[in-house]
């Protein structure tokens, strides 16, 4: 099946059962036709996108079933919004072209543990007594992506930052999960920081790929980021050092993102004044 085809399957599929779809083969042509992208995924009326929001619980809430298991579902959405995101960038780039050939195994490798991470948390939900759609889904991480106009861009957004903080999330959460006693929650976001590491390796190695030997690579990244996009994303709750080394960064790139501040309130934590 064509890269390009799968990504259609999986943006303009209304199931689950399209958007967890992978074919035994997949294969890079150009493509017979061109599509935009939608303004939202499709998605069947119970896991559409939702206009009703549900605040996110705080962590010393977990131990209540029914604030984990909201937090949970909301991890699950990020997934499927992964899922959608990866799809998206076989229909907006050339990736049959010998330019990214060097990238297309690792692209569909992503895909394909998005489709995982998905799952995990899905299985989860129901192991709980609950089911992936029983609380609104956002559609947050979308719509940073509908704006992105260039592989670069991508890869500074998504890889570099969105993944970036979740290396910072999946740590913390895997920790307040313990806290309560679930190691089977606590086991998910081990495997997914895992794979996170090797999802910021593939943006870096991309944009590595880009610049001259004389530009730092955070500074390429942050001449990338769309002017409404602040490099503060790039972090969660606590910042983890050592799995943005083992993604390939370096000192420099680590400590520039780490000390990063400016008007963006959300990631003006208290820990890090």
């Amino acid at each position: 099946m064509n890269a390009h085809s799968w990504a259609e399957s999986i943006l303009f599929g209304e199931h689950i059962d399209d958007k967890i779809f992978c074919p035994n083969k997949i294969i890079f042509e150009k493509p017979t036709t061109e599509l935009s992208l939608p303004k939202n995924p499709a998605r069947d009326q119970n896991i559409n996108i939702s206009t009703k929001k549900i605040k996110f619980p705080k962590s010393s809430s977990f131990h209540e079933l029914e604030k984990k298991k909201i937090a949970l579902h909301a991890f699950a959405n990020h997934e499927l919004m992964a899922i959608e995101i990866f799809a998206a960038f076989f229909l907006l780039f050339p990736v049959h072209e010998e330019h990214f050939k060097p990238f297309q195994s690792q692209l569909v490798q992503t895909l394909k543990e998005e489709q995982k991470h998905f799952l995990l948390y899905k299985h989860r939900l129901e192991e709980l007594g609950s089911h992936f759609g029983d609380f609104p889904r956002n559609d947050f991480f979308w719509r940073l992506v509908l704006n992105i106009k260039t592989p670069r861009e991508f890869f500074s957004v998504v890889s570099l930052s969105l993944e970036a903080a979740n290396l910072d999330f999946a740590k913390y959460y895997a920790s307040v999960f313990r806290d309560v006693e679930d190691d089977k929650s606590a086991a998910i976001m081990d495997v997914i920081y895992n794979d996170e590491i090797k999802h910021v390796a593939l943006g870096r190695h991309y944009l590595e790929k880009q610049i001259n030997d004389d530009v730092h690579l955070w500074d390429f990244y942050c001449a990338e980021l769309p002017a409404s996009f602040s490099p503060a994303r790039a972090k969660g709750i606590v910042f983890d050092r050592d799995g943005r080394l083992k993604a390939g960064l370096d000192d420099k790139f680590i400590s520039a993102s780490e000390h990063y501040r400016d008007k963006f309130s959300v990631v003006n934590r208290k820990q890090w004044k």
